[in-house]
């Protein structure tokens, strides 16, 4: 959050898209959310588009606008948007492109040159805009950099301490759970013998679950496939 927060102050946050990369689950979406709430009001216009969720087969302005009307049920055009600003800046948030190209089926690779128009054009008539585009890692290959480049930013796997923290809360709220059936808690010394898995937040989710019904992971975690 910090980087993102620096970087919207720069000039280069409206020279070209920013692209944040994750696994699925690695919490792209989330932080979207999170920057989306917590970016002052006075210094930035944030609008959050979730690609899946507006048409797939129109211009990208046409995009922006299905979300500001899907979330405030005004017809407003972008251009009457971004003149009532004032010196803050606005931010459109692309959530999704991997769902974009399962929505269309068709190749999209030239997602992001359009983006980086876009703000090319906004900047000529005076009102720049940043940019910020998620995808999974394995389609980010799918769309051409544009000319003038592009940031990329790549979600981390977590850490062991980090594992350990997710873990410290997991078995924290669920005490009474497992004390009523008699459970142990989840380790991370248990969830570790596998860190491919363990190290993704989704994937640590679905062992920390699957444990949870008989504390199944602490006699299989020894034996699961990679497969």
């Amino acid at each position: 959050q910090a980087f993102l927060l620096g970087y919207l102050t720069s000039p280069q946050a409206t020279a070209g898209p920013l692209v944040l990369l994750g696994q699925p689950g690695s919490g792209k979406s989330v932080l979207t959310k999170v920057l989306a709430a917590r970016l002052p009001a006075r210094e930035f216009l944030t609008v959050r588009v979730v690609l899946r969720e507006v048409p797939s087969d129109t211009d990208l302005q046409s995009q922006i606008e299905y979300a500001v009307r899907a979330a405030t049920r005004e017809n407003l055009a972008w251009p009457d948007l971004v003149a009532t600003t004032g010196d803050a800046l606005p931010v459109v948030i692309l959530d999704g492109f991997d769902e974009l190209l399962q929505a269309t089926g068709v190749s999209q690779s030239d997602y992001l040159e359009k983006i980086a128009l876009f703000q090319e054009r906004e900047a000529i008539h005076g009102h720049p805009v940043a940019v910020i585009v998620t995808s999974r890692t394995a389609v980010a290959d799918r769309a051409r950099i544009p000319p003038g480049g592009a940031v990329s930013v790549r979600l981390e796997p977590f850490s062991d301490q980090k594992v350990t923290q997710w873990l410290e809360v997991w078995n924290q709220a669920n005490e009474a759970f497992h004390d009523a059936r008699n459970l142990r808690p989840l380790s991370a010394e248990t969830v570790l013998k596998d860190t491919d898995l363990a190290r993704q937040p989704l994937l640590l989710l679905m062992l920390a679950l699957y444990d949870a019904d008989g504390n199944a992971l602490h006699s299989t975690a020894d034996s699961l496939g990679h497969a």
